[in-house]
């Protein structure tokens, strides 16, 4: 805003040339400028003007001001300046922007622009014409730039008077290269065998190669172990760099676990090879000429191998086998102590063998020293640490049993006395002997069958007889006495005091009865009477004279005294006097009766008279005494008060005039104050103690009183939106003394003010006593609404499972939200969103509105490569590998292979197809097929011929096919030949091994017959019934040669059939009397090894369990029986209970096998894909249950409820709308239990378990 003076010469005209005054070109399409004149003399201002001439046109433009001059001419006398007012804005104007470079993809990228113009400025960038959520500042930035980002960026710069566009600036995002790579690994430690190929894909060709080894290939070779990274650049620049791990394997160290010869003599040590390093498979090469690991059944001796990996590479080492000297045994002993015991030991005495060293006694104890042994022969079986054992015996002897009896007693003849004996006699065990009695007598060195104790009291004795040997035996015996002679008394003593009219009564038990009495006075009967006071003896003695004396005290009570003690009234009028008695007497306690009917020694509180009491004493004698109780005359007291004027003040009076017998008067009051007036007073009881010259007192009080207090109630309402002053304030006045006056801190008078702004407002009431009470209202505001949005980006590339959800604070709550989403969602969270950006408004209960937007990501697609493929070596291996690379999606992924392995590197692998599944972290899942190969099996053709009967001419030849050639063949003849033909052989056995070139290998076995030797015609067999049994047998029938035959089996077996067997290959060599031999081989078959498993439903309360078992292997059909209740004979058993089943599954074969499974009791919400949220409350029920459900579409779905045992309790149709739906069901008339919902959705289902109580 501008003003522009004018003078004030009548007939004034004054011309402005806008465009120099503001220095502004302004258009005709500028509409931010006005013109006003105002005349300060004349309030009608512009009808007083003469005209408005603009380019000499007689039109008045208001709001709209071109560039040219305009001229005022006012037609009156001006006697004031009259002012021009300009208003007048300027909109934004964009200044022009530089290009950005090309940028490679996740590099950052910033823009920023300026602009003149009147701020302030609001800013809108925009990508291809869309606004960029959130981009609102003078620059906007990419943190990292991706593909999806390239395109035009222009920002709209607006303020009060219009908006400008920026120039557009084109951002091109390049792609950078993606690299993969297949390598192989070094085949040998140490070695440079290693590759690497690059593959590049995406960016710009030609592509640059830059490697950590200064290397600028694409792929490289002869590489030793080691990470080498690779830096891809291409033709814009855009760089890609990763690295690879070559690996070579460990060197290969050898560790040998040996067993020794395990007994002098024999051949049964052996040596076990333990490999690492290197690339298995290993082969190994014995100097005996064996070729497997381990070798058994080894002589002492010194045995050395080399083995070589599968790569070729070799290791050696060497192992001496060693055996122990002969096992021998001797025993000493210890004989059984005491007949019956079995405390006798024997010990062996050993050598040679090997420690550790166990026994055997025939008795069954296998410690080293057999203990605890009774009388008797035991052998014993040393076996030492290599289970090689020898044996011995001894025998183990015992003395006569020991034995001791009572042979008589004495008992005591009095209580009291210790005159008792016992007799024992002994025999047996071993002498001398003692003899240890519980009273602490022994007696040792006894020679004699007989042993005597005297001197005992009553009471019960044990004796423990002990021999040489220091065996024992023990009796015992009781010594009686008769019990001690009791005299119970019964008196009465003398009543009164001087009396004679005691008695006393005896009565006597124990001893030996009867009795006689004799008192000190001659008497001799057990009662005597009218006995004074006095002391009183007598003497009782039983059957066997024993006697028992005492003294008898017949007593008498002392006269009754007594003496009264007494204080008087001390004022007029009270009864505080108290009157006390002091009785003395002999026979307590005393009872009290006093004139006024109190019982008790002292009475208290008595008013003025005369009391008496009578005492009576336990012998019922009584004693009268009389006391007499004064009191002084009364004081006189009256009031005068004047009450409190205000509420709150202290100005009330009270004054006091007193009269009575004893002047002058102290006073004090409950406020401490000591006349007889008070004044200052606030509201209250106050009470004064006036006490006259005799120490007599009288309270008087008096209450003055106040007016009740001012006070406010207050009404207010707070601002509906922050920012705003709608708030308003209402006071309501009561006590003190109307009417009352308002006046407000900001000036207003008046109980109510309004249009109030946030803060604090404070207001005095003044009434009409001019008390004055001051209370403040504090007006607030809701905070701004603040909006935060969090999210759950799209899990899976292409799926819409994004969520987004809000949290609001500020303003006043509910609030209600509008996403931009098809179809629109007004839920703070919302779901099944695809990538994308998604804006929210929110609404308070109060109409205020925020908004706020979120983006959705989604993860790339997920790829799989195969880096690396390697197929088993030889046919039936499983030493395959293979490794994948997995990218996209997000990490990390886990892999699960079809095999069970897991992770992108799985070994191994036998022949077949492989499946991995890959699931990344948000569970999204690809799937790679893997194929994998094996060299066909090597398989031998041998073609021999037979030797002459006594001679080794015989020979053989063996070819190979297969596998990998070349072939190498090995023999197990006496030299090891390595050939493929064999000569120079005896009839016999023997066995030829072909190796590979991937030193795969298989073995063959070679008869080598006598020509004219026995001829075998036929051979029967029988295979194993059952896996595991050993039932198989074979029979063979022969011919020829020169009888009789003699039969060796490869088993031991010396006879022409060999039964029962297990399974496995038997060898028979056929001996005719000749010496000619023929040799045969059979193979016993087993069935594949059958097998069960088993699997369960839960009872859910209803008897609705089952169990099913799943068989293979073994011969089919398959019969099944359960143990259930029905005894169910398929493979599934239903409607069972909770608990164990076990089932019994036979085969065709007949074989058996036995397996359980446990049906559960369900507990727990078993829920099949129901398509919606439920929640059941409370739980435990009451009275009633309520049954929430939450669903995002319209449905029908029916529910049901049973009870534990499976009865149908309630069904109901329920009609489902979108979102959350209340269910009610009465419990009153269910019984307490378990009870089980059932929801059924289409072909899903649901069981919630819930208690009423």
């Amino acid at each position: 805003t501008q003003l522009i003076g004018f003078g004030t010469v009548p007939g004034w005209a004054e011309t402005i040339d806008f465009n120099s005054f503001l220095n502004v070109d302004y258009l005709a399409s500028n509409n931010f400028f006005s013109v006003l004149l105002k005349d300060v003399d004349d309030t009608t201002c512009c009808p007083d003007l003469n005209e408005i001439s603009i380019n000499d046109n007689d039109s008045m433009m208001l709001g709209n001001i071109f560039n040219d001059n305009i001229v005022f001419r006012p037609r009156e006398w001006v006697i004031a300046p009259p002012e021009l007012v300009i208003d007048y804005g300027i909109p934004p104007t964009v200044q022009p922007v530089s290009p950005v470079s090309p940028v490679c993809e996740n590099s950052s990228v910033s823009f920023s622009i300026s602009a003149t113009g009147d701020s302030p400025f609001t800013y809108q960038w925009q990508l291809n014409g869309f606004d960029i959520t959130g981009a609102n500042a003078d620059t906007y930035s990419l943190a990292s730039a991706q593909l999806t980002d390239d395109g035009n960026y222009t920002c709209i710069v607006t303020n009060a008077y219009g908006s400008d566009t920026s120039d557009v600036i084109s951002l091109v995002v390049n792609a950078v290269p993606i690299i993969s790579f297949t390598n192989t690994n070094v085949l040998c430690y140490g070695d440079s065998s290693g590759t690497i190929d690059l593959t590049v894909t995406n960016g710009t060709l030609p592509y640059n190669y830059s490697w950590s080894n200064g290397a600028t290939t694409e792929d490289l070779n002869g590489l030793t172990a080691g990470i080498y990274s690779p830096t891809v650049t291409d033709a814009n620049g855009c760089t890609a760099t990763t690295s690879v791990t070559i690996s070579q394997p460990d060197t290969i160290i050898v560790t040998a676990s040996q067993t020794n010869v395990t007994c002098n003599g024999l051949c049964d040590g052996t040596v076990t090879l333990y490999i690492t390093g290197g690339s298995d498979p290993y082969s190994y090469l014995w100097s005996n000429g064996a070729i497997s690991n381990p070798i058994t059944n080894l002589c002492a001796g010194i045995y050395s191998s080399t083995i070589t990996d599968a790569n070729g590479c070799t290791a050696t080492t060497s192992v001496t086998i060693s055996e122990q000297a002969i096992l021998s045994v001797s025993v000493s002993q210890t004989n059984v102590t005491c007949n019956g015991l079995c405390n006798g030991t024997a010990t062996p005495v050993i050598s040679g063998g090997t420690s550790p060293y166990s026994c055997l006694w025939s008795n069954g104890q296998t410690s080293i020293n057999a203990t605890n042994l009774c009388a008797g022969i035991y052998s014993v079986t040393v076996t030492d640490g290599n289970n090689c054992t020898a044996t011995t015996s001894d025998t183990i002897t015992q003395p006569v049993v020991l034995t001791m009896s009572v042979l008589s007693q004495t008992n005591v003849h009095c209580n009291g006395f210790c005159d008792g004996s016992a007799t024992v006699t002994i025999g047996g065990g071993t002498s001398p002997y003692s003899i240890n009695w519980s009273n602490g007598m022994s007696f040792n060195n006894i020679t004699s069958t007989t042993s005597t104790v005297n001197g005992l009291c009553a009471g019960a004795y044990s004796a423990t007889l002990t021999d040489a040997n220091g065996c024992t035996a023990t009796t015992s015996v009781t010594i009686t006495e008769p019990s001690a002679i009791i005299v119970s008394v019964s008196q009465t003593n003398v009543k009164c005091n001087g009396v004679c009219d005691g008695n006393i009564s005896l009565s006597a038990s124990g001893g030996v009865p009867s009795y006689t009495y004799l008192w000190g006075n001659a008497e001799i009967d057990s009662t005597i009477t009218d006995l004074c006071a006095g002391v009183h003896c007598y003497t009782v003695t039983d059957a066997n004279n024993c006697i028992a004396t005492g003294c008898v005290t017949i007593t008498q009570p002392a006269p009754i005294t007594a003496s009264v003690s007494q204080t008087n009234v001390t004022c007029n009028g009270l009864c505080n006097g108290t009157a006390a008695l002091t009785v003395s007497g002999e026979n307590p306690p005393y009872s009290y009766l006093w004139s006024n009917l109190s019982t008790s020694d002292s009475i208290i509180n008595l008013c003025s008279g005369t009391y008496c009491c009578t005492i009576t004493d336990s012998n019922n004698c009584t004693i009268t005494t009389c006391v007499t109780i004064t009191q002084p005359a009364a004081i006189i007291v009256s009031v005068s008060q004047t009450n409190i004027t205000c509420n709150g003040l202290c100005d009330g009076t009270a004054t006091l005039t007193v009269s009575g017998e004893y002047p002058p008067y102290s006073y004090l009051w409950s406020n401490l104050s000591t006349g007889n007036s008070i004044i200052d007073l606030c509201s209250g009881e106050y009470c004064c103690t006036i006490t006259d010259s005799n120490n007599c007192t009288i309270t008087a009080c008096v209450t003055i009183t106040e007016p009740a207090a001012l006070s406010i109630s207050v009404l207010q309402t707070n601002i509906t939106c922050n920012g705003l002053c709608d708030g308003t304030a209402t006071l309501t006045a009561s006590g003190g003394t109307s009417p009352y006056m308002y006046i407000w801190s900001n000036n207003a008078i008046g109980s109510s003010i309004t249009n109030l702004c946030a803060g604090v407002y404070c207001c005095t009431i003044t009434d009409s006593n001019n008390c004055t009470i001051t209370t403040c209202v504090t007006i607030t505001e809701p905070s701004a609404l603040s909006i935060s949005v969090s999210q759950t980006n799209v899990t899976c590339n292409g799926l819409c499972d994004g969520t987004a959800t809000v949290t609001v604070s500020g303003g006043t709550p509910g609030y209600a939200y509008l996403w931009n989403t098809v179809p629109i969602q007004n839920t703070t969270t919302i779901v099944n969103l695809c990538a994308g950006i998604y804006n929210l408004t929110v609404t308070d209960s109060n109409g205020c509105t925020a908004t706020a937007s979120v983006i959705i990501t989604e993860p790339n697609p997920m790829a799989v490569s195969i880096i690396s493929l390697f197929n088993p070596t030889c046919n039936g291996l499983c030493n395959g590998t293979a490794d994948i690379n997995v990218s996209g999606g997000t990490t990390p992924y886990a892999v699960l292979w079809s095999d069970g392995q897991t992770g992108t590197s799985i070994t191994g692998l036998c022949a077949g197809n492989y499946f991995a599944t890959i699931t990344d972290a948000n569970i999204c899942i690809t799937v790679l097929m893997l194929t994998v190969t094996e060299p066909v099996e090597i398989t031998i053709n041998t073609i021999t011929t037979n030797a002459s009967c006594g001679l080794c001419d015989g020979s053989a030849i063996s070819s190979a096919s297969g596998g990998n050639p070349p072939y190498n063949f090995v023999w197990d003849d006496l030299i090891g030949t390595v050939n493929d033909t064999i000569a120079n052989l005896c009839a016999g056995l023997l066995h030829v091994t072909v190796i590979d070139a991937n030193l795969c290998t298989s073995i063959d076995t070679v008869y080598i017959n006598n020509i004219n030797g026995p001829i075998l015609d036929s051979m029967i067999y029988s295979d194993v019934s059952c896996h595991g049994y050993c039932d198989g047998w074979a029979n063979i029938y022969v011919s020829g040669g020169n009888p009789p035959y003699v039969y060796l089996w490869s088993n031991g077996d010396t006879t022409s059939g060999i039964n029962p067997v297990c399974a496995g290959y038997y060898d028979v060599t056929i001996t005719d009397n000749s010496a000619c031999i023929t040799i045969a081989s059979v193979n016993i078959n087993e069935p594949i090894i059958m097998t069960a498993t088993l699997s369960s439903t839960d009872d859910y309360g209803a008897n609705d369990g089952t169990a099913t078992v799943f068989v293979s292997g073994g011969g089919a059909p398959y019969t099944y029986l359960w143990d259930d209740l029905y005894a169910q004979i398929t493979s599934t058993a239903t409607n069972l209970v909770a608990g164990w089943y076990h089932v019994t599954v036979t085969n065709a074969n007949g074989c058996t096998i036995i397996d359980s499974v446990e049906v559960l009791l369900w507990t727990e919400v078993v829920t099949q894909k129901i398509n919606f949220n439920y929640t059941l409350y409370p739980n435990p029920a009451e009275s009633d249950i309520n049954l929430k459900i939450t669903t995002d579409k319209a449905e029908n779905i029916s529910l049901t409820i049973y009870n534990s045992i499976g009865n149908l309790i309630l069904t109901k149709e329920i009609s489902l709308t979108v979102g959350d739906n209340l269910n009610n069901f009465d419990l009153q008339r269910v019984t307490p239990g378990i009870y089980f919902v059932k929801l059924q959705q289409s072909d899903k289902v649901s069981y919630i378990k819930f208690v009423k109580n």
